[in-house]
């Protein structure tokens, strides 16, 4: 399955679009479009459209691997741009994660929209879901440091935004998958609270730790004397 992206004139959000048959001279029939407004008034294609970005599947055969990791990074270059095209954003999305069937592309998709999160509305859900969906190790990293996501607005003045909660959340439904990845998930927790001097995520980010440690020191894995030393020095340095 491979899709494209092409410009091409969309509608205008609650406008729509009807296509009527106009007798031709003999037995042809044309057929034309017929634009209405979100009052049900008639109103030319001008009005009704703006020029966007139109999302497609591309017919023929099944597509390579290549062919669709070039399709992907195209998708994804408006997916994650600057600029906020007019796109059916559903249909785009749907499109990337139809051709990223490896578990390879997911976490590449993953990790770059989880890199580019905006201040403003971020998408941590597509982020975290392709995260997740991937199974793999390297997804680890990421989700952590979606914890410490920041918004344009002060933690505390205002209300949390909830991707560093949606980040837990996900972490811990992927190392119940695999928990075999709880040592590695720990490491990069450690790592991301030895950079933080915010104290709202620098608490965040020790609470995270400290569960995964204590997970690890409760467990038969060859980690647990580590990880009791590493749950000594946080504690130590709380205190």
């Amino acid at each position: 399955m491979l899709y494209d992206a092409h410009p091409e004139r969309v509608l205008k959000k609650g406008f729509q679009v009807k296509y009527v048959s106009v007798p031709q001279p003999g037995s042809n029939v044309k057929y034309v479009p017929v634009y209405r407004s979100p009052s049900g008034d008639e109103v030319f294609e001008d009005q009704a459209t703006v020029e966007g970005i139109a999302i497609a599947e591309v017919p023929g055969t099944a597509a390579t691997r290549s062919e669709r990791e070039r399709a992907i990074a195209k998708l994804c270059r408006i997916l994650v741009g600057d600029s906020s095209p007019n796109v059916d954003w559903a249909k785009l999305k749907h499109a990337i994660e139809a051709m990223a069937i490896e578990a390879d592309l997911k976490l590449q998709v993953g990790q770059r929209v989880a890199a580019t999160l905006p201040a403003e509305n971020p998408d941590a859900e597509y982020a975290a879901k392709l995260l997740l969906e991937s199974g793999l190790k390297e997804a680890i990293g990421p989700l952590t440091e979606l914890l410490v996501y920041q918004a344009s607005w002060d933690h505390t003045t205002c209300c949390e935004d909830g991707v560093h909660d949606l980040a837990m959340t996900t972490l811990r439904k992927f190392l119940a998958e695999k928990p075999e990845f709880r040592y590695e998930a720990a490491r990069a927790a450690l790592a991301l609270l030895a950079r933080q001097d915010n104290s709202f995520y620098r608490d965040l980010v020790r609470t995270w730790a400290k569960e995964l440690l204590t997970g690890l020191a409760n467990s038969a894995t060859t980690e647990r004397d580590w990880a009791s030393e590493q749950l000594k020095g946080i504690d130590a340095v709380q205190a």
